[in-house]
């Protein structure tokens, strides 16, 4: 069953969220996708198909790019839009651009010249493209945990004449921590012992969310969200009524208004049906 935090009696509540929520925000891996069954419960997809009936509005909201979700087994995921790339690009279901946060040309050279220093593996990510500067056996086994592979091998320059939105650098902390000292108009979330997100510091999930209510009218009072690791802390802030899964890391869940149950019990749908009456 659902957690509640709030100490709001449950009929005061349920009114609450039947009159504000209009907008739901799911993160994809370990929320919405399953690494153990390789799929979304069915049951899931059956609550996202009914709300939307409703008129909730429905936004995928995740550090992957859009060809990394095109490779997903996410047919039955039908939604109005996507947060892509940790708030760096975010887009409606027909490909309307809503806001888009390129790496600073600055920070863009300092990794450069960190890389050309001391060789390391990074994934590049354009608007279009995926790249990587060289592949790396430890890299190739990661990313298929989370079922992606090792992107073409590019050459290192061309970082230098592209904007890129979100880069993963490959390496230890002790490597990468000097570059990204220097990395001034960055942020940096990491999510592996080798690997960290680097992305704007204008974007992140929040900014993202920010972004789409922007669009649509709507303010955070409006929005749920539900997220099971780490990098949705900031997608808790800028949501209303903030969801942490089962399976959630523990800083996650001290921060949720609400806990579910774990992915493979049905944890987004139970949440669904408690918040969309």
């Amino acid at each position: 069953k659902l957690r509640k935090i709030f100490c709001f009696g449950a009929g005061y509540l349920f009114l609450c969220l039947n009159t504000f929520m209009k907008i739901l925000f799911l993160d994809i891996d370990g929320t919405v996708l399953s690494h153990t069954t390789g799929r979304i419960p069915n049951d899931a997809v059956e609550q996202i198909k009914r709300i939307r009936h409703q008129g909730i509005l429905v936004f995928g909201c995740t550090g992957r790019h859009k060809l990394e979700l095109a490779k997903l087994p996410l047919e039955n995921f039908v939604v109005d839009g996507w947060i892509t790339m940790n708030g760096s690009m975010n887009y409606l279901c027909d490909g309307s651009c809503i806001s888009a946060y390129p790496i600073s040309t600055h920070d863009i050279h300092v990794l450069y010249d960190g890389i050309k220093k001391m060789p390391f593996p990074c994934q590049f990510l354009e608007e279009d493209t995926m790249y990587m500067n060289m592949h790396d056996a430890y890299v190739e086994e990661s990313l298929a945990k989370i079922h992606s592979k090792q992107d073409p091998i590019q050459p290192l320059h061309r970082i230098l004449k592209n904007p890129v939105y979100m880069c993963i650098p490959w390496t230890q902390k002790s490597i990468f921590d000097p570059i990204q000292q220097e990395m001034h108009d960055s942020a940096f979330v990491r999510w592996n012992a080798y690997a960290i997100d680097c992305f704007s510091s204008q974007s992140g999930k929040n900014r993202g969310i920010e972004d789409v209510l922007t669009y649509y009218h709507l303010r955070n009072e409006d929005a749920v969200c539900v997220g099971d690791a780490e990098n949705d802390l900031a997608m808790f802030d800028a949501c209303k009524i903030r969801v942490a899964m089962g399976n959630a890391c523990p800083t996650l869940k001290a921060h949720a208004t609400y806990i579910t149950d774990d992915i493979d019990h049905d944890g987004l749908a139970k949440a669904i049906k408690f918040l969309f009456k």
